[in-house]
C-alpha cells in the first residue's frame, strides 16, 4: 500500500463525544479553566466547576489525578509569586508613608502577615 491508499484515522467516537475533554495526562478545556477560576477568581470547586461546565464530582475525582495536582500548585505558585511582589511594594509605600507610632503597629502586623505567606510558600510539599 502505498501513502495515499492509507485510510485516515479520524477522531474515534468516544472522543467526538465530549467535546472540550482534555487530552490524556494534560490539563485542558473545561478542567484547566475550572482550576484557573479556583486559584485566580477565588471560587469555590462548586462554583468554578459550574462555571467551567462540569459536575462536581468530576472535578473532585480530577484532584485525585497526579497531573492536575501538579497543574493546580503551579498555578498558587504562580499565585503566590504575583502576591509576593505585590506585598514588598505596598509595605514599601506603607513605612514611606508612615508616621505615628499607630501607623507602624499597623505595619508590623502587615510584615508578620507577609512573613507566613513566605514561609507558607517554601514549606516542603508532601
Amino acid at each position: 500500500m502505498t501513502d495515499s491508499q492509507i485510510p485516515a484515522i479520524g477522531m474515534t467516537r468516544q472522543k467526538a463525544a465530549i467535546p472540550g475533554r482534555s487530552r490524556r495526562n494534560a490539563v485542558t478545556g473545561k478542567l484547566k479553566t475550572a482550576l484557573e477560576a479556583m486559584v485566580w477568581d477565588n471560587l469555590s470547586l462548586k462554583d468554578a466547576a459550574a462555571r467551567a461546565g462540569l459536575a462536581d464530582a468530576s472535578l473532585r475525582f480530577a484532584f485525585r489525578k497526579p497531573h492536575v495536582m501538579a497543574h493546580y500548585h503551579a498555578e498558587l505558585a504562580a499565585l503566590r509569586d504575583n502576591l509576593r511582589a505585590k506585598n514588598i511594594h505596598r509595605l514599601d509605600t506603607i513605612a514611606d508613608e508612615s508616621t505615628s507610632r499607630r501607623q507602624w503597629r499597623n505595619w508590623l502586623g502587615i510584615c508578620w502577615v507577609g512573613a507566613a505567606i513566605s514561609a507558607f510558600a517554601k514549606r516542603p510539599r508532601s
